[in-house]
């Protein structure tokens, strides 16, 4: 029997997503399993949010508002900007793949570090499109190396600050000079996914407000790391109404439930639980920079961070690192050959992937 044939898609990278504690559990007959994989808010979310979507829950046996213009206007107060510069999506993987379905044509080229978010490549390849990977610098996004690489064929260029995996960041100066020279027929897209986590003092500020410098920006930010609402999935652009407009019409119906965007305007209204939660990355991140330089003698090394996770070097394959890991209860994410991502938890949960970490390489170099 012929079956109906997809469309070539070897060229579209499949997007892994960190294994379940459940799964886990099961597979390894653990009881206690940490995850630290996905860069999720250990302490949840906040009251207010769960509070919110409690009282909503009676009327969600409605379609909710397809503009989501409560969460609109709470953006709108929050950034001092009208709400049609604001446009939300279910999570940014939405909004990333309407950004590409709405303005790269077969044949035309994005520039995407080397190393950053997957969901780039994928959007981008899913519309016949073409990435052009700039080699990084130092594991930093080299702008100097991507200007050189704007043609007339560069539709979209993608950047994450701080940048996924690495935790590494654009700092202010440095931005601003890469926009000033970039063409205003390519699309910028800046991913600030993690921007409630940066505190160098050179981060770029006001990146909100990029739009009125540079009408070719469009920013994105979401609700699923600092606000701990990652099963809402909720995200945002800032930008000029003109290039919000044309991702909205190829954004699915529908696709923000009134109990993500009730969620989302929860949040809004608690920068204490928001607060907390920073103060909490901030501590941990240097508790774990102490760790990791008593590790040194096994090889470990690390890149500070701007986001609430950590990019680390071992001797060990990724691979089998995260396998020997998570057969000791810690859910950690790969990253490249010998690097590995892993979230800044709570303090026992960090002690926990520490002591883990630490028997397994002494056990690899035992072996070794």
């Amino acid at each position: 029997m012929e079956l109906p044939q997809a469309r070539d898609l070897s060229l579209v990278p499949t997007y892994t997503p960190g294994k379940s504690e459940a799964r886990v559990k099961a597979e390894y007959g653990l009881e206690t399993v940490i995850k630290l994989a996905s860069n999720e808010n250990p302490l949840g979310c906040s009251p207010r949010a769960l509070q919110a979507v409690r009282q909503q829950i009676s009327a969600s046996f409605r379609y909710p508002d397809h503009s989501s213009d409560a969460l609109r206007e709470g953006l709108a107060s929050r950034h001092g900007l009208p709400m049609d510069h604001f446009i939300v999506t279910a999570g940014l993987e939405e909004m990333i793949n309407c950004i590409s379905r709405a303005y790269l044509l077969p044949g035309e080229e994005s520039l995407i570090p080397e190393v950053s978010f997957i969901k780039y490549i994928i959007s981008v390849r899913l519309t016949n499109s073409l990435p052009v990977f700039i080699p990084m610098k130092d594991m930093g996004i080299d702008l100097e190396a991507m200007k050189q690489h704007i043609t007339e064929q560069t539709k979209i260029i993608w950047l994450a600050n701080p940048n996924n995996p690495t935790g590494r960041y654009i700092p202010e100066e440095e931005l601003l000079d890469f926009l000033s020279r970039v063409p205003s027929r390519t699309l910028v897209v800046l991913d600030e996914a993690y921007i409630d986590f940066s505190d160098a003092q050179d981060f770029p500020k006001r990146t909100d407000r990029l739009f009125e410098q540079f009408p070719n920006v469009i920013v994105l930010r979401t609700f699923s790391k600092a606000y701990g609402l990652a099963d809402f999935r909720i995200g945002y652009a800032i930008g000029l109404p003109e290039l919000l407009q044309p991702v909205l019409k190829v954004r699915e119906i529908f696709s923000v439930s009134s109990l993500s965007e009730t969620a989302a305007c929860g949040a809004l209204q608690d920068s204490e639980f928001l607060s907390h939660y920073q103060q909490l990355v901030k501590q941990e991140k240097f508790r774990l920079y102490e760790a990791f330089d008593e590790l040194k003698t096994l090889g470990v090394s690390y890149l500070m961070t701007q986001a609430n996770f950590i990019y680390i070097e071992t001797p060990m394959k990724s691979r089998e690192l995260f396998a020997a890991l998570q057969a000791r209860g810690v859910i950690i994410r790969p990253a490249g050959l010998k690097g590995i991502r892993v979230t800044i938890g709570l303090p026992e949960e960090n002690d926990a992937f520490v002591q883990a970490l630490t028997q397994v390489l002494r056990e690899d170099r035992s072996q070794g």
